[in-house]
């Protein structure tokens, strides 16, 4: 019987001006570490998929997608096959927000910085080891999916169709959140939470804070432990 090997993944270092903000779509996979300097690396399963992702800095902010159409990629299906052979390796000192869409996948060590910002929606997923930011600002839109760990002082929280947030493990001083259409949120608020729940929305709340003002319309409930 023939045996056949596996070609070895190729990579390719960039040289990119300095960033803060990751956004990453069509199906990537992003691992970003701290660190003392810069690094981008871009790792794939051969050499015309590695061709086919773009990766530029515009506005402080690394853009890494698939070459085409986003949105053509995603529905084709060759996303998945981005997501399973491409992953995007970043080392930087301060990052200060992700944007991950149609179906990325980013994973993050340490979020180091001030504050910190996510935007995951169209099926992408963010996990975060942990974050010390003073601030926490977290969007999860039509299935995007963000689980976070680690201590707030402040955290806002927007969740909407069908989005899914688990922020139990960040433990917050005081959260603000809006959740709708059907969006489920776990979190932990030590001293406040404010906002409203409602269309379906689903909201677990940890850490019993002393003061409670959500309101709930249209469905929506707010379960707090």
């Amino acid at each position: 019987m023939a045996h056949t090997e596996t070609a070895p993944p190729v990579s390719k270092t960039f040289d990119l001006p300095e960033f803060d903000h990751v956004d990453c779509s069509s199906g990537l996979r992003a691992v970003v570490s701290p660190g003392s300097g810069q690094s981008v690396r871009l790792e794939a399963g051969n050499r015309q998929l590695l061709e086919r992702i773009k990766v530029e800095v515009v506005a402080r902010t690394l853009r890494a997608r698939h070459g085409g159409n986003p949105l053509g990629a995603f529905i084709a299906g060759s996303v998945f096959n981005l997501a399973r052979e491409a992953t995007l390796f970043v080392t930087l000192p301060v990052l200060s927000g992700v944007t991950a869409a149609t179906g990325a996948n980013v994973t993050i060590d340490v979020a180091l910085g001030e504050t910190f910002a996510a935007v995951v929606s169209t099926g992408a997923v963010l996990t975060v080891a942990a974050t010390k930011a003073d601030d926490v600002n977290l969007v999860a839109t039509t299935s995007g999916i963000i689980e976070i760990g680690g201590a707030c002082d402040r955290l806002d929280i927007r969740c909407s169709s069908g989005g899914r947030i688990s922020a139990v493990e960040l433990a917050a001083t005081e959260m603000k959140i809006e959740a709708a259409g059907g969006a489920v949120v776990e979190a932990t608020a030590l001293e406040r939470v404010s906002g409203h729940v409602r269309n379906g929305a689903n909201v677990t709340l940890n850490g019993r804070p002393g003061i409670v003002e959500v309101g709930r319309s249209s469905g929506g409930t707010l379960t707090i432990c």
